[in-house]
């Protein structure tokens, strides 16, 4: 008698503890974590944390930083545009990042910018008209390697009729494997 009342109890838990299908509501609930960087006295790691904003159509991407023992984790980053590439200078005093929110300088698009860890906000680095994919920190701490795209060069080398319509591509035999 025993066993049947113990059934009768767990069988209405099991049915409403039963799993539901995914939907895309939840997928928008998810979050990315990206780029881990190590700090160079091995205590902090930085990294990106995106969401998604489904009201706004927008992944915003911000930069966190955790303790190595994960018992302190920071936002270092709130603006409303995204931030990606955190990299720490070689001696720790910095924390670099890419982001095209507005600053001080004329040009759109990403660009570097610098945090203090000792505290306050972030000031723009660089100024550069072209896109900025990619940097790395001089091993002195003084200097960056910048890798820059020109997209206007790119456009500049097509002639008038070549900017018009794309070119055909044409493929006359099929490959297989």
């Amino acid at each position: 008698m025993k066993r049947a009342n113990l059934l009768l109890f767990w069988v209405p838990l099991l049915l409403s503890a039963a799993p539901r299908p995914l939907s895309l509501d939840d997928m928008h609930k998810w979050k990315d974590a990206n780029d881990p960087r190590c700090s160079p006295d091995g205590k902090w790691v930085a990294y990106t944390l995106s969401s998604v904003d489904a009201a706004a159509d927008k992944r915003d991407t911000d930069i966190w930083m955790i303790s190595l023992d994960g018992k302190q984790q920071l936002r270092v980053t709130t603006s409303p545009e995204s931030e990606t590439s955190p990299r720490w200078s070689p001696d720790g005093r910095y924390l670099a990042f890419l982001s095209s929110r507005p600053g001080t300088g004329k040009n759109k698009g990403s660009q570097i910018w610098l945090l203090d860890r000792r505290g306050g906000e972030a000031q723009q680095l660089t100024d550069s008209k072209a896109r900025i994919s990619a940097f790395e920190w001089a091993p002195d701490s003084k200097r960056m390697a910048v890798l820059l795209k020109d997209e206007e060069e790119d456009v500049k080398k097509l002639s008038d009729k070549d900017r018009e319509k794309p070119r055909p591509i044409v493929i006359d035999r099929y490959s297989f494997k």
